[in-house]
């Protein structure tokens, strides 16, 4: 009876390791393979779920040719808590914070880990591996309106923040060329000085220059027609107001400018035309941010 009951314990022991074993294997292997054995992030974790969702999509973006700035401004809105969004902004940093890198590869999301860090208070460590070099980024998370937002990154060097240097980039001169991309036959924002400039607009193999004025460094209001090419038919510029707002503009930092376009306004029709952004022809959005080239 001893024997029996003695083969019985082995066999229901047995069967509890391999279920647990089963549950490791069916969670992110990832984990178990970068981590040592540390505690793992469980599938009902939803916060872990949101940074990984997060990062997913992050370093997808960035990883492509021709990146959607609007798309990841929504995504740091959506993720990320305005307070430490703003102290990005005050840091003068030569690579991303987010992936402690200056460039992106989407393999790294094959091996993305996510651990919660049991030792401190809502705080995740994030470990991208390339190349067998494992790099760990301590995130901070803070709730608001019931979701756990990325709030600082623990790891993050302090020496990096500018304390005397407090710009408004709001209310600073756009002078400068502006593009998406810095590259020949991009549609552009010419700001001569703080009051005028050109705006360069390419669509397909069409061409048109023309005049702006730079209202409070903020609206851009077209004023003339300069140059267009031969069969440039996209839009009707005798007919187009200059006294109308075709864009505006925000400086966010010393290298960046946040460009809402409303298209060209038509007095005879009292509507407006080339509504869709040229800046960036392949997104569906208003909204882009703009590089300065030069």
């Amino acid at each position: 009876m001893k024997k029996a009951a003695l083969f019985l314990f082995i066999i229901i022991t047995q069967s509890c390791f391999k279920k647990t074993d089963n549950v490791v294997k069916t969670d992110d292997q990832v984990l178990k393979a970068t981590t040592n054995a540390i505690e793992l992030v469980e599938v009902s974790d939803s916060v872990a779920k949101d940074l990984k969702s997060f990062y997913t999509s992050y370093i997808s973006e960035n990883a492509k040719n021709v990146v959607d700035r609007s798309f990841l401004k929504e995504l740091k809105n959506k993720y990320v808590t305005q307070s430490f969004l703003n102290k990005l902004q005050k840091l003068e940093l030569d690579y991303d914070p987010f992936v402690n890198a200056q460039d992106y590869n989407s393999e790294w999301i094959k091996n993305l880990g996510i651990i919660k860090d049991n030792s401190k208070e809502n705080t995740y460590n994030v470990i991208i591996t390339d190349n067998g070099v494992r790099t760990n980024i301590l995130l901070v998370l803070k709730k608001e309106q019931n979701q756990y937002k990325i709030d600082d990154i623990a790891n993050l060097p302090n020496n990096t923040i500018v304390a005397d240097k407090i710009e408004n980039y709001s209310q600073e001169e756009v002078t400068g060329i502006w593009k998406t991309v810095c590259q020949a036959n991009k549609t552009a924002l010419l700001a001569n000085d703080s009051s005028h400039g050109y705006l360069d607009v390419y669509i397909n193999n069409d061409y048109a220059r023309v005049a702006v004025e730079i209202v409070n460094n903020t609206d851009v209001k077209y004023s003339v027609l300069t140059g267009i090419t031969r069969y440039n038919k996209f839009v009707n510029w005798l007919y187009i107001s200059n006294d109308s707002i075709v864009c505006k503009v925000k400086r966010t930092n010393e290298n960046e400018l946040e460009l809402e376009w409303l298209g060209f306004y038509n007095k005879k029709t009292k509507k407006r035309e080339m509504v869709k952004n040229p800046f960036n022809n392949e997104i569906k959005t208003n909204l882009v941010e703009l590089r300065k080239c030069q």
